[in-house]
Order: structure tokens, then C-alpha cells, then sequence
């Protein structure tokens, strides 16, 4: 017995050091794991300002570099507004490369992501993107539209108007031109005067408005952008802004200056993605070219 109780006691002193091994292993163990999360959430960090920004400079290609980089670090932090608005994005550029259903099956999978977590407001902001894909299927971005501006419809704020502004122009390429201008007319009660949204409101309005035959209240709604601004504004928008400029001339009669915006803009590189603005603006060209030299034989005969 005392043979036995000498032997136990020998060993309690390597019990002792075993644990306390396993317990700065368990310490060192959870500090590294700690350590882990915390690059990972500076990478996110860092991943997700520079997506920002590559969104805001227009850069949609670049931000496809690093995407998965991105929503792996988005899963593996659980930050689950990032990895939707990963997905948002990817379909976004799907689509306007000519991936439309892989983009629509992007948009889908992210609207999903979103409801499970019953996060409202990226819901919202997944319908509006679908809205924006299905834009030939009027009826179901209509759809898809109302209920985006069912979650911001009281909140009074730019996001508001940015939904009615997709409202109008889904209203725009149906041909419904009065239900364009009404809710372009809500976009504009509700938008503060500043910045690329209020402008892209103010050019919107001047396309309806030409549609309906009304070139000088369109010409007063491009009176209010800001030439300044515009010429920071994304490719798009500005587009836009000088396709709508060069119409009002064009139906003014004005067409020494239709011709003058429409070169001055041809002149320029734009990415490729808006050929069909460049189309139009070379279009516009090409008839004013034609008939001012029509105009100038006459005069000499």
C-alpha cells in the first residue's frame, strides 16, 4: 500500500506540468485563432474600401479581380451586407457583358441571401438590381421595383429618389411617357440638389420631356446641371446628359450646336459598354451633317 500511494505521488507533479502545457496550449491556441480573425477583418476592411471605391471611379472590371477574395473574407467574417453586395455587383457586370442569365441567377442568389437574414433593406436594393435586369420585361421590373420603393417610400431620402428615378426610366423605355414624367417628378420632390443623383434625375426628366415634344422645358431642366459636375460624373450619366443637350438643339434648329455637341462627345473614349449613347450621338452627326449640306446647296442653286 504505501508502495502504491509513494508511486501516485510521483506522478501528480507530470499530471501538473501536463496540464498547465495544455492550458498555455489552449491560451496560445485561442490568441492565434484571435490574432487570425483580426487580419482577416483588417483584409475585409481594406477589400471592401477599395470596392467602394472602384464602384464610385466606375471601375465594375476591376472590382471582378478580386471579388472572391472579397466574399470569402465577407463569409469567413459573417458580414453578410458585403457577400450580397458582392453578388449585387457580379451580376451587375454579368449583365452588361452580355451574361444575362448568369446574372439574373447571381441577383436571385443574393436576394435570397438577404430575405434569410431578414434584412429589409438589401432586399430592397436586390429588387431594384432586378428590376434593372429585367428592364425589357416591363411588367416584372415594375414588379420588381414597387417593392423597393415600398421600403423607402417614407423614408424621404436620396434612396427614395433613386427608386422612383428607376421607376421613370423602366417607364421611359416601355414608352409610357407620362407615367415616366410622374415618377420623375416624385425622384425630383424628394432629391437634394447636389451630386450625380440629382443630375442623373434632372437628365432623365430632360429625355421625357423631349419625348413628349417639350424642348425648352427640357432645355430648362438641363440648365440646372451643372456642367462642372457633369463632366465628373460617371460615363454614363454624362452620356446621357449631352445626348439629351444635343436633341434640344436638334429640335431648336439649332443645329450648328447639335452638331458641335454630339463631335465634341464622339471625340472622346468611352468605354465600350455605351456604345448604344455613342451610337446615338454619332447618328444625331451624321443627319445634322447631311442636312446642312442639303441646306447649303440650295442656298447656292
Amino acid at each position: 500500500m504505501a508502495d502504491n500511494k509513494s508511486a501516485n505521488d510521483s506522478t501528480h507533479p507530470m499530471k501538473s506540468y501536463f496540464n498547465v502545457f495544455c492550458l498555455v496550449l489552449l491560451m496560445y491556441g485561442c490568441e492565434l485563432l484571435a490574432s487570425t480573425a483580426g487580419q482577416e477583418k483588417q483584409q475585409l476592411d481594406r477589400y471592401y474600401d477599395k470596392f467602394k471605391a472602384d464602384i464610385d471611379a466606375d471601375k465594375m472590371l476591376h472590382v471582378m479581380s478580386y471579388i472572391n477574395e472579397l466574399r470569402q473574407l465577407a463569409v469567413s467574417q459573417q458580414a453578410l451586407e458585403i457577400e450580397v453586395e458582392s453578388y449585387l455587383l457580379e451580376a451587375l457586370v454579368k449583365r452588361r457583358y452580355g451574361a444575362f442569365e448568369e446574372g439574373v441567377k447571381l441577383n436571385n442568389y443574393a436576394l435570397e441571401l438577404a430575405q434569410s437574414a431578414g434584412n429589409k433593406e438589401y432586399t430592397a436594393w436586390a429588387y431594384l438590381h432586378l428590376a434593372h435586369l429585367e428592364m425589357e420585361r416591363f411588367r416584372l421590373a415594375q414588379e420588381y421595383i414597387q417593392h423597393a420603393i415600398d421600403f423607402y417610400e417614407n423614408d424621404n431620402s436620396e434612396y427614395t429618389a433613386l427608386m422612383y428615378l428607376w421607376q421613370s426610366k423602366i417607364y421611359l423605355a416601355k414608352g409610357s411617357y407620362h407615367q415616366a414624367l410622374q415618377a420623375s417628378e416624385k425622384a425630383q420632390s424628394v432629391t437634394a440638389n447636389i451630386g450625380d443623383l440629382s443630375n442623373e434625375v434632372a437628365v432623365n426628366h430632360a429625355q421625357i420631356l423631349l419625348k413628349l415634344g417639350d424642348y425648352q422645358a427640357a432645355q430648362l431642366m438641363l440648365a440646372k446641371v451643372d456642367p462642372n459636375q457633369i463632366s465628373k460624373s460617371q460615363e454614363r450619366v454624362r452620356l446621357h446628359y449631352y445626348v439629351a443637350l444635343a436633341n434640344c438643339y436638334l429640335q431648336a434648329g439649332k443645329f450648328k450646336l447639335a452638331i458641335h455637341t454630339a463631335l465634341s462627345q464622339l471625340e472622346n473614349s468611352y468605354n465600350t459598354r455605351f456604345l448604344e449613347e455613342q451610337a446615338q450621338l454619332q447618328f444625331r452627326w451624321r443627319v445634322l451633317t447631311a442636312s446642312k449640306k442639303s441646306i447649303n446647296w440650295r442656298i447656292v442653286i
